[in-house]
């Protein structure tokens, strides 16, 4: 897998076209060694879309996805996978909560963006991948799933990327 790759614009814009610009080649890259990608994308969304659509050939995969709904349906027509960490687990979360029940469990991926957005009831500490546990939980209460069948079809999701 070739991540995290994207954009990012939240601190500094100055250099957005350079960011445009070497994602196109990490696209193109990931194309030619036929691997799968994980997407940044903070405050980018309309231009990381974009390039994606106009490059991309390889499985996709929204890393700590915070985007809205429609935004995540935008990117499951894309074909690709919504991952989610320890943000849906807040009490703040805004749209983390709706897009995980919008999202299909086929596209579903965890994870938990250590060492940081520790899950609760950990938030505030350092995070470390066991509590990945925490993020599977809290989907399954927002699906009313088990959470024994969700880690199971959230495996072969992973799984199937590399297939």
């Amino acid at each position: 897998m070739l991540g995290e790759i994207g954009l990012d614009y939240y601190w500094d814009n100055t250099f957005n076209e350079v960011q445009k610009d070497l994602f196109v080649r990490q696209i193109r890259l990931a194309n030619q060694y036929k691997v799968p990608i994980a997407i940044h994308m903070r405050e980018a969304t309309r231009d990381c879309l974009d390039l994606l659509k106009a490059h991309a050939k390889t499985p996709i995969v929204f890393h700590c996805f915070s985007g809205s709904v429609e935004t995540m349906k935008e990117c499951l027509r894309m074909n690709a996978l919504i991952s989610f960490a320890g943000p849906i687990t807040f009490k703040n979360a805004k749209h983390g909560p709706d897009c995980v029940r919008a999202c299909p469990l086929e596209r579903l991926l965890t994870e938990t963006d250590s060492p940081y957005l520790t899950p609760v009831p950990y938030r505030g500490k350092e995070n470390q991948p066991g509590y990945v546990r925490f993020v599977t939980k809290k989907i399954s209460e927002l699906k009313g799933l088990e959470e024994a069948d969700v880690a199971r079809q959230v495996e072969a999701n992973f799984l199937s990327l590399f297939q």
